[in-house]
């Protein structure tokens, strides 16, 4: 006598009903998976209150290439800004400012609020460093075999108050968004990482304007260093000493409040 369909079992998957259900938990696995891991650009959203000189979210953390849309709230009147990327927007009391960008640049973006001096002089250090001095100045190597990579940089004092146009110029090196780049140095200190060759400066937030110390630096996709800088000095004749207290609205001060890490995707 034939034995029937049904009855027909292996021992090690089980019925044909619990067969399918494993079947279709471990392609969800799969699927999840995928989503977390990857490497389409992800539209993110923060909603971030300032209160009291403080940001309620310490690092914002995204991935090259990411959406993002900032929500702001401030309990004062100021500028939130995130320097490198360059944006700054007014906020008010009471109300949401929106802010959205695609986070192009990796590394790490100090987040700094414009404040119009209510709560006293506060000192505090700005952009002293970046995405990896903080495990230490790493070394990049080119090809020992090829051409050495080369860059030299120009300044020249833009049609818009208090900005300079900078024109970085690359030979022998691709430089693309999630590998080689160049980084940016105004007056020793760090001021973003850029692929395009020219990039305007906002010469508003340096504390002693008029001359300036341009210096730019090759560096690698873990922004380690080749070893390979240009530089130059721009004066801005007639340029007078931007007033804390009365540029911006009243800003006296520029209080570090967070930072934005964007990573190589």
């Amino acid at each position: 006598m034939k034995t029937p369909m049904m009855s027909r079992i292996n021992p090690l998957l089980g019925s044909p009903k619990n067969l399918l259900a494993r079947f279709m938990t471990a392609a969800a696995i799969v699927t999840i998976v995928g989503a977390c891991t990857g490497s389409e650009p992800q539209n993110l959203t923060f909603d971030l209150e300032i209160k009291n000189h403080q940001l309620n979210m310490g690092k914002l953390e995204a991935k090259q290439n990411d959406n993002l849309t900032l929500n702001i709230v401030g309990d004062e009147p100021g500028e939130f800004h995130i320097h490198g990327y360059g944006y700054e927007e007014k906020v008010s009391p009471g109300k949401t400012t929106k802010l959205i960008f695609k986070a192009n640049a990796t590394g790490k973006f100090n987040i700094t609020f414009h404040t119009n001096g209510q709560h006293g002089e506060k000192e505090h250090k700005i952009y002293t460093n970046h995405s990896h001095e903080a495990e230490g100045i790493c070394k990049a190597s080119h090809e020992a075999d090829g051409p050495t990579p080369e860059i030299s940089v120009t300044a020249i004092p833009s049609d818009d108050p208090h900005h300079i146009n900078i024109v970085a110029t690359t030979e022998n090196i691709v430089l693309t968004d999630a590998g080689d780049h160049w980084h940016l140095h105004v007056n020793g200190m760090f001021h973003g990482m850029y692929v395009e060759p020219e990039v305007t400066f906002d010469t508003r937030i340096i504390e002693s304007p008029g001359e300036y110390l341009i210096m730019v630096s090759l560096n690698d996709a873990q922004h380690c260093d080749y070893g390979i800088q240009a530089m130059t000095k721009i004066v801005l004749e007639g340029e007078e000493p931007v007033d804390m207290k009365q540029d911006h609205g009243n800003r006296a001060e520029e209080v570090l409040i967070g930072s934005l890490e964007v990573q190589p995707r």
